[in-house]
């Protein structure tokens, strides 16, 4: 049922991937069960698309991620001919979903395996070698040090521990030859994507919708819950829950200049709002203080406070000086 499936590790479990029997191909995972000795298949549950079955895979594990490249998939309308699949998916083990990436840029059909290596896939093919960065979308051109004697025929490059394995033979027998990575690769060419991204991420964008929605219905709420209780403070009136506050033009511009400062608000922005000029400087301050004092216990009888909404202290730039502050939680701006 599996013939020329992509065997691969995931986490200490033996996978296989795609393949080929009756006239057909695969586009599920199966994994060794030791207890039953048995082959069971890992169901897509989470998916709301599912790529073409193929086989001759290339695969990646990363974590949760399994990153399958390319294959062969089998012609539609003649299942006795095999054609290439041009695409790059991502499987999320956890939720057992797919993603599309997008169109490989390369046939990997065209191109021989020759390792797996920290996350990346080493080909080689019409004297070339390329490097694939799988998880950056990243391909490269390049070449090993002229040091190295490459592999014995067919033979992969193994990689453990940091390090690649190279067999060649040699006049007494086969050579094994340990490599650091940096020893190994002479030159890496600039990187070009390895698939495109053009692919309409369905998606991400429907998430990205319902995280929009979700947002957007919580700031109505916050903004229902926000205007409710809290004083609305306008320059026509105060309100509360439906109710106008009794206050005068110049007690409301004082609550709007207490909350539009970003800093305190120092006694002469206050003065100047309520001071009579025909009044001298003692009956003008008085008539502030009895501005602050009335709108604090209209206020305080409003919302049910214990504390003064508007407090005073000292300046820090200037001792003598007077500045007001207002807590700003209990009111909205209009």
């Amino acid at each position: 049922m599996q013939i020329n499936s992509t065997v691969f590790v995931h986490k200490d479990t033996i996978m296989r991937y795609g393949g080929y029997g009756f006239w057909s191909t695969r586009n599920f995972f199966t994994y060794f069960e030791d207890r039953a000795a048995e082959w069971e298949i890992i169901p897509p549950t989470g998916s709301n698309q599912l790529p073409v079955g193929v086989m001759d895979a290339q695969v990646l594990t990363s974590g949760d991620q399994i990153f399958v490249l390319g294959g062969l998939r089998l012609q539609e309308f003649n299942p006795l001919k095999v054609a290439t699949y041009g695409k790059a998916w991502v499987f999320d083990v956890k939720r057992k979903a797919w993603s599309l990436l997008g169109d490989l840029t390369i046939d990997f059909q065209k191109l021989r395996h020759v390792g797996t290596f920290d996350g990346k896939l080493l080909f080689s093919g019409n004297g070339t070698k390329y490097l694939a960065k799988v998880q950056e979308n990243l391909l490269y051109e390049v070449e090993f040090n002229p040091l190295i004697r490459y592999s014995y025929k067919d033979l992969p490059v193994l990689f453990n521990e940091s390090k690649f394995y190279v067999l060649h033979n040699a006049s007494k027998g086969f050579i094994l030859e340990a490599f650091e990575e940096e020893d190994f690769f002479q030159t890496v060419g600039k990187g070009v994507p390895l698939y495109s991204e053009d692919t309409f991420p369905w998606e991400p964008v429907a998430l990205g919708a319902g995280v929009l929605a979700l947002l957007f219905i919580g700031y109505r709420v916050k903004s229902v819950y926000l205007k409710k209780n809290r004083v609305l403070v306008g320059e026509e009136e105060v309100r509360y829950k439906n109710q106008i506050l009794d206050l005068d033009s110049k007690s409301r511009l004082i609550l709007l200049t207490l909350l539009r400062s970003p800093d305190p608000v120092s006694t002469n922005e206050i003065l100047s709002i309520v001071e009579n000029k025909e009044h001298n400087q003692a009956h003008n301050v008085k008539v502030k203080n009895q501005y602050i004092e009335t709108v604090n216990f209209k206020l305080k009888a409003l919302l049910a406070l214990q504390e003064d909404p508007i407090t005073s202290s000292r300046s820090a730039t200037d001792k003598r000086m007077k500045v007001y502050r207002i807590k700003k939680q209990y009111f909205l701006l209009q």
